[in-house]
């Protein structure tokens, strides 16, 4: 069965979406920011094993009391983002997943259809499958086997964050099937963008 893992901080004003907060102030970004993954929670499929990886680790009861039962609750490991993807798509291989799928929380158009559609790359030519972000990020990286690789030497939050794990791939030899390109809410812009084609609001 697909495991999918969801990293995701804790929703406190002025942690999360800091760029957005710039444009709109740091509350209602951080409502935005769970607007969204509330959101992403409700189109995952509801066949597929959801693990939250959180941060910070003494946030878990702000967790729980948000995303209630949806889910299982992991703390993240300390590290830059590669160590903590690396960590987590570890673990779940260890715990028995056959494949693994790694998104944020802030990609309006990641819905069941597009992560049915990774799955089926996944299985159908091995390796992994990569969908990037408009931005030069990406939104989703899954996996049949754990490929710490992909997560090393990466320059994360960046334009070249996609391409790198591409070029990793190419060197490590991990087939690597491409889903068309999304886009995710970090600018004033991209909330404008959501609300407009998702019919998002703030409350």
């Amino acid at each position: 069965m697909p495991r999918l893992l969801l990293f995701l901080k804790a929703p406190q004003p002025g942690r999360v979406k800091t760029r957005l907060a710039k444009g709109i102030g740091a509350e209602a970004a951080c409502v935005v920011f769970q607007l969204l993954v509330e959101r992403q929670l409700r189109a995952l499929p509801q066949d597929w094993q959801v693990d939250v990886h959180y941060t910070p680790n003494e946030e878990l009861a702000r967790m729980q009391d948000w995303l209630g039962s949806t889910a299982r609750f992991i703390p993240q490991c300390d590290g830059d983002l590669g160590a903590r993807l690396e960590y987590g798509v570890a673990n779940s291989f260890e715990d028995g997943a056959d494949r693994v799928f790694c998104v944020g929380g802030d990609c309006p158009g990641l819905d069941e259809s597009a992560l049915r559609r990774a799955d089926e790359l996944l299985l159908k030519h091995g390796g992994s499958v990569l969908q990037e972000s408009e931005d030069g990020g990406y939104v989703l990286l899954g996996m049949d086997a754990p490929q710490p690789g992909l997560f090393r030497d990466i320059p994360w939050s960046s334009p070249e964050t996609a391409a790198a794990t591409r070029r990793k791939a190419e060197q490590l030899q991990v087939p690597l099937q491409l889903l068309p390109t999304l886009y995710d809410v970090d600018e004033p812009e991209d909330w404008v963008r959501a609300q407009q084609e998702f019919g998002l609001q703030l409350p």
